[in-house]
């Protein structure tokens, strides 16, 4: 364990005063201490681990997880502080070692797993999952080298600026073993470290590989991210569900938005509020299209706009004669198509109506849908853009990169016509707002559409 505490000393004079009269006659009576009076106050920062982490009962080609322990901080410190971990030390590395025989290890996970069965973990890996509060567990992610004893370049479990904000984590590992993995006892130290002042909140752009990373940031770091980031300027980062890299640019209303459209396949089972932008588990109740108010959606397969414009409404998907891959993604990547019921995460969307806004979406943890009006819609963006009617020529080029990808109903129609994208706003019982444009030069950022049509997805961050 690390521990770290500031203090601070402070002076003063102690004067007594005590004042005797008799009618208009005062006498005075003063005493001076002849050193100054001081005291010395600690601030108090205590970090308690509850034990060890033990993984029992690993059986080879499979996966488990070890005991819980907990890791208490209390504290009165009023500038906040930082909680970190990380594994071995300076001198040795991350591995998890076999004590029999130093060449069998586990290596720390290189990407995030999944917390129920590491199914993107490699054999022999190993990693944390930890939790603040009553929260949900995180994924299982690849613990840092503890390579200068500060803690600052450990995984962060906790940063706050919050004065005396004690906290309660929960932490546990969990590790996968290849079939012909040695048997034995496999080890390494881990090491918290609760250290006064949080950190700086100078990260950028660079400092951030998933969509996901956005839902961690504090509201410095987002500014400072948002600071680094070049308008129109693309950069990529991965969605942890299904490891898919997206482009995302800052545009001119000021906002992150992604420039590609969302392609997450529904069907993946619960999905977890720290990877996805809903509040709690959700398990998608697939239904067909012939519902409005339950969730649907379509897959084409890794299709791209060829860039080719139609001269009618009528286009399919045959028109999309390129193919894309996940290696090299194109801002063209036509996506998936769900029905709004779908795209904001609900099984039953049938009683929401008069503009109700759904704040949750299939979006990726710290990202959601367009809202109608306002910052962070689509409205906004084009007005920003000096796109309307007329104009919608450029949408679909640099910097936003809409794509005509037409619309789903169980066939596509309008396919390198015209583009639909949702909201999150219901517009009344049956329809949700959106985004359409076609090549006519037709564009309304404040359209409505039938629910169990299936649209295409952008995602703005939060």
């Amino acid at each position: 364990m690390k521990r770290r505490t500031t203090f601070s000393v402070l002076f003063g004079v102690l004067g007594l005063t005590s004042l005797v009269g008799v009618g208009s006659v005062h006498a005075t009576l003063k005493f001076q201490t002849t050193q100054p009076v001081q005291f010395t106050f600690n601030p108090t920062l205590s970090l308690n681990v509850s034990g060890d982490l033990i993984v029992s009962n690993l059986t080879a080609g499979d996966n488990a997880d070890s005991n819980e322990i907990t890791i208490a901080v209390n504290t009165n410190v009023a500038s906040g502080y930082y909680l970190t971990a990380t594994a071995g030390t300076a001198s040795t590395t991350t591995n998890l070692v076999n004590t029999s025989n130093n060449s069998y290890t586990f290596t720390s996970l290189a990407t995030n797993a999944s917390l129920d069965d590491m199914s993107s973990a490699n054999d022999n890996e190993w990693g944390y999952a930890f939790k603040v509060g009553s929260n949900t567990y995180s994924n299982y992610s690849g613990l840092p080298l503890d390579n200068d004893d500060s803690g600052k370049t450990g995984a962060v479990l906790v940063n706050t600026s919050d004065p005396a904000d004690s906290k309660v984590v929960t932490f546990k590992i969990g590790a996968k073993a290849a079939t012909g993995q040695p048997a034995g006892v496999y080890t390494n130290t881990i090491n918290f470290f609760a250290v006064t002042a949080p950190l700086s909140d100078d990260k950028t752009i660079n400092d951030l590989e998933y969509m996901q990373d956005f839902a961690t940031l504090t509201t410095g770091e987002k500014s400072t991210v948002l600071a680094s980031m070049t308008q129109d300027e693309e950069y990529q980062l991965d969605d942890i569900r299904d490891g898919k890299p997206y482009y995302i640019s800052k545009l001119v209303d000021g906002n992150v938005w992604m420039t590609q459209n969302l392609d997450l396949d529904l069907g993946m089972g619960v999905f977890y509020p720290d990877d996805t932008d809903i509040s709690e588990d959700w398990i998608p109740e697939l239904s067909g299209y012939s519902s409005d108010t339950n969730p649907s959606f379509y897959d084409p397969g890794d299709l791209c706009w060829n860039g080719i414009i139609t001269d009618d409404a009528t286009g399919t998907l045959d028109n999309m004669t390129e193919s894309c891959s996940l290696d090299d993604p194109s801002h063209y990547y036509v996506g998936n198509y769900y029905n709004w019921t779908a795209a904001v995460a609900m099984n039953d969307s049938s009683d929401l109506a008069n503009d109700e806004d759904v704040d949750q979406s299939i979006c990726p943890a710290g990202w959601r849908l367009p809202i109608y009006e306002g910052n962070k819609s689509y409205d906004n963006l084009t007005t920003a853009m000096s796109l309307t009617s007329g104009t919608d020529g450029d949408i679909q080029n640099h910097p936003v990169y809409f794509v005509y990808g037409g619309v789903w109903n169980d066939y596509t129609t309008g396919v390198g016509y015209g583009g639909l994208y949702w909201s999150s706003v219901a517009n009344d019982i049956g329809f949700a707002y959106d985004l359409g444009f076609n090549a006519d030069g037709y564009l309304e950022a404040q359209e409505y559409d039938g629910r169990s049509n299936g649209l295409s997805v952008r995602c703005v961050a939060r």
